[in-house]
């Protein structure tokens, strides 16, 4: 190309490569996914009208804005990326965005992809003409443990009989022979091999949610280069999690057969609802010490190199100081937790 025109044309396009960007949010899980995944959905006309799309690529929009969690929009995409189909996501990505603008990708689970995969998706995005750039947020591995553990049972497919003590032995010992991938120093470091280093932003959850539940949202806002719509705040779904007395129940329902993700959801709403969800540790201080051993000097590392605006005190206190070791259940939450247990399941004809 020659000439003033020539010329017009080549920089309209630079100008258009700047902008055709996509936001690849890849977990992990239990850092405000869902309510970042709900607010992208909430908020897509005014997101849209600032040049970002959330393209609803897994047909799952209509189940988030009406207040249920969903795993983002790239739910879909990534369970065909988990079998090693990268063709099919690319195409689907390709029918539903436009070059020239923005858009998004959330889904917690697309940090656990193989390196190769996850470097094939973001190669294939490049291709179709957008700059990828990825967030990814931490929580302390025991927390990630403990929640994990949650879902699992939420779900019911982790067996009754495992408890949560069981599951973070077993844990520890994968992690000490390099086969779990809690290391998250290593992640960001494959994630920056894969996208570039000056591409991949890094959060630290327990930071962000010190400063209110609204601060997930903003600052995954900031992220986009959106400022929040006024008079828009971070809340919405709320995703309870189990405390040690709701544990005892999910585990009890799973051990009859009447457990499973609609109960639980509905059975931790209500229990959210009556303010019986604490947060006491539900592990024994020996395993929260161990555990951050295992991990302290690396996390400390990781927000050193990859998340700028953070100490290494972020990573928190020892465990070493907690004054007292796990706490015993209540009978008198058991029993109130157990009759409304009976009324969830009398709902839905169980009983």
């Amino acid at each position: 190309k020659s000439g003033p025109r020539g010329l017009a044309l080549f920089q309209a396009e630079r100008a258009s490569m700047s902008e055709s960007i996509c936001y690849l949010h890849v977990g992990t899980g239990k850092t405000g996914s869902t309510a970042i995944q709900y607010a992208l959905t909430r908020e897509h006309r005014y997101l849209a009208s600032q040049g970002i799309d959330y393209p609803d690529f897994s047909e799952n929009l209509d189940i988030a804005s009406a207040g249920k969690p969903t795993a983002g929009n790239g739910m879909v995409l990534y369970r065909k990326l988990r079998n090693g189909n990268v063709l099919g996501p690319i195409r689907t990505v390709r029918g539903h965005v436009e070059k020239g603008r923005r858009f998004v990708i959330s889904c917690e689970g697309l940090w656990l992809l193989p390196r190769a995969t996850l470097a094939s998706f973001a190669t294939g995005i490049n291709d179709l003409g957008f700059d990828v750039r990825c967030l990814v947020v931490f929580r302390p591995q025991v927390d990630y443990l403990v929640s994990h553990y949650l879902q699992l049972v939420k779900a019911a497919t982790m067996h009754w009989s495992i408890g949560l003590e069981d599951y973070v032995i077993e844990a520890v010992k994968k992690m000490r022979s390099g086969k779990a991938n809690l290391n998250w120093l290593l992640v960001c470091e494959e994630l920056a091999e894969v996208f570039g280093k000056d591409k991949i932003a890094v959060y630290w959850y327990p930071s962000l949610i010190s400063s209110g539940l609204d601060e997930v949202v903003r600052r995954f806002f900031a992220w986009i280069d959106v400022p929040m719509p006024e008079g828009s705040t971070g809340r919405g779904i709320v995703n309870p999690s189990p405390n040690g007395e709701a544990l005892m129940i999910l585990r009890m329902m799973n051990s009859a057969g009447l457990g499973g993700r609609a109960f639980a959801n509905e059975f931790l709403s209500q229990a959210h609802a009556a303010k019986l969800l604490d947060k006491r540790p539900m592990l024994s201080k020996e395993r929260l010490v161990l555990i951050d051993g295992l991990t302290r000097r690396d996390n400390q590392e990781m927000l050193k190199r990859y998340a700028s605006g953070y100490s290494v005190e972020a990573v928190g206190d020892s465990p070493f100081d907690l004054p007292v070791d796990q706490p015993l259940l209540r009978k008198e939450v058991v029993a109130e937790m157990l009759q409304m247990a009976g009324q969830v399941l009398a709902r839905n004809g169980r009983v």
